[in-house]
Order: structure tokens, then sequence, then C-alpha cells
């Protein structure tokens, strides 16, 4: 534990520009990490695929979504997910139902298309 500490702050420090404090601002700030779960972060990136997919088709299918959304309206969200999604509970896997809901198999491009959006 204790070459963990120090090579976090200065990989932290070198990378970012700033040392964190103590451990819990350091290599141990994810609950995950202490628990060793580290394989666990790759759920979130394929979340993150998902969701811009399925966003993606949801616009598609519901024209006023997002007007619906800056009104702080989710309705129309919920309802196309419930149908496209929830509704369908286990009765496929995690790829199949993307797949399914979106007409296309997982990929990038909406996310990147959605971050290049929001950040160039």
């Amino acid at each position: 534990m204790r070459d963990l500490r120090g090579a976090w702050r200065d990989e932290y420090e070198r990378t970012l520009g700033l040392r964190p404090a103590d451990d819990n601002q350091g290599c141990l700030q994810d609950g995950h990490w202490a628990a060793g779960m580290f394989g666990y972060f790759s759920t979130y990136a394929l979340g993150n695929l998902a969701a811009a997919q399925l966003y993606d088709a949801a616009r598609a299918a519901e024209p006023g979504l997002e007007l619906a959304l800056e009104r702080g309206d989710f309705g129309p969200l919920r309802a196309w997910l419930r149908v496209q999604v929830h509704g369908h509970g286990s009765t496929h896997g995690f790829f199949e139902r993307v797949r399914i809901a979106t007409g296309q198999d997982l990929s990038i491009a909406p996310l990147v298309r959605l971050l290049e959006g929001r950040y160039l």
C-alpha cells in the first residue's frame, strides 16, 4: 500500500498537475478501488455507449423529445424506454437488447457524436 500511495500521487501530479492531499482524494477516492473491483469500470464505458445509442434512437422516434427534456418533462423518454428496454426485462442480453431497441449493434459512434457536440 505504501508504494501505491506515492505512485498514485506522483502520477496524478505528473498527468493532471494536481497532487492529492491524502489517500481519500487519491488512491482510495472510489470505493470500487478499495474493494479491488478494478474490472468494474468497463461496465461504466458500456453503459455510456448504450445510453448514447439509446438516446439517439429515442430522439429519432420521438421528434419532440429534446424540447420535452428542456422543459423537464421526462415522460416521452420514459415511455419510449418502457417499450423498447424496460418492458422486456431480462428476455434478451445486453448487446441484443441494444440492437433490438436501436436497430444497430452497439457502437461508439453515438457517444463520440455526443461528446464532440458537447465539447468541441
